[in-house]
């Protein structure tokens, strides 16, 4: 079964520290983990929760992933307001064999912004402590200057590259000197390494 899971920045950063296999476990104050059935579900709660929430550093990010048909038949479905609103309620003390029943990497399908977003890599590189501006700016930079630097750079920050990339493809750096040709071109060059290295985790 395909199932649908929107996280925040921090437990996005979580599930890539496993090659996007598995979900992370819950806090104590967190009992229950909440996969959702359908894609709709999922982006109206990143964008409409994620997005403001302190916590979730204000973005969603909508993951994608696929269930052992054999496991999930064990749970039942919930719907929590709306036909569309359907979720498992997946015990915390759970999560570890539910992690073992996902078939392939847990994808990212979408992603949601919100206006105090500022993707800060804590990464002891040349992008350290830089929002996702400066980074994206520092990278333009880097692959202009030094081919080789610059590959070594976007394998060392590939989680925040992954964090932050969707939001890369829809802002406009003109006014930092990068052209929508030379963003393109950048977005394009990231991706190459990063699935040459096996560090994408986009289902696009």
């Amino acid at each position: 079964m395909i199932l649908y899971r929107p996280v925040g920045f921090k437990e996005m950063d979580l599930i890539l520290n496993t090659g996007s296999r598995r979900f992370p476990p819950r806090l104590p104050t967190q009992p229950i983990f909440y996969p959702v059935l359908n894609i709709h579900y999922a982006n109206e709660i990143a964008e409409k929760w994620n997005t403001k929430d302190e916590f979730s550093g204000y973005v969603g990010y909508v993951t994608e992933f696929e269930v052992s048909d054999d496991y999930i038949s064990n749970f039942e479905p919930h719907v929590v307001g709306a036909s569309v609103h359907k979720e498992f309620w997946i015990p915390s003390e759970a999560l570890e064999d539910f992690n073992k029943n996902i078939n392939k990497n847990i994808l990212i399908v979408n992603a949601y912004f919100g206006s105090e977003f500022t993707g800060i890599s804590s990464v002891n590189t040349s992008l350290k402590d830089k929002n996702y501006i400066e980074q994206f700016v520092q990278l333009n930079k880097l692959m202009k200057s030094n081919t080789m630097d610059y590959i070594c750079e976007v394998l060392a920050q590939w989680k925040i590259i992954t964090q932050n990339y969707l939001l890369w493809e829809l802002f406009d750096f003109s006014s930092h000197g990068i052209t929508h040709l030379e963003r393109a071109q950048l977005l394009q060059s990231m991706k190459k390494v990063m699935i040459k290295n096996y560090k994408w985790f986009f289902k696009k």
